[in-house]
């Protein structure tokens, strides 16, 4: 049986590219977690992009096979570009990182350290006199 056409007469609609990746498992189950996730008759990426983890979750309580789940949601999840927007996110820190050691350093004298701190302590004496807190 087609696929498509029988996930239609259970009534939902998603794109044939989604089809194909939720051939892998039983009809019956699709529109389980379909009625669980409270789905609209057209399931877009978008609906899956933000419910993936009820999904998994979905799939663990049914009690499917771990590597049929695992090669589902790695399916579903190159499909949806999670996979790509993770290794995005990775390089822009990874840029922020690098981009750390790009200017350099000032250097400072010895003398101006010791002074600001002088200062500092000296500040902190006279605040705490102010206030009679000694």
């Amino acid at each position: 049986m087609n696929f498509t056409k029988e996930l239609l007469k259970k009534g939902y609609l998603m794109e044939s590219s989604l089809t194909k990746i939720f051939e892998t498992l039983d009809l019956n189950l699709v529109t389980e977690i379909l009625a669980e996730l409270n789905a609209p008759k057209l399931v877009s990426k978008n609906f899956l992009l933000a419910n993936i983890e009820k999904i998994s979750y979905s799939l663990s309580k049914k009690g499917v096979d771990e590597n049929l789940k695992k090669k589902f949601l790695e399916d579903l999840e190159k499909f949806l570009g999670i996979k790509k927007l993770e290794e995005e996110k990775e390089e822009k820190i990874n840029d922020i990182e690098i981009k750390k050691y790009l200017f350099e350093p000032r250097k400072i004298e010895v003398r101006d350290f010791v002074e600001y701190f002088k200062t500092r302590l000296w500040n902190l004496k006279l605040f705490i006199q102010e206030k009679g807190l000694e």
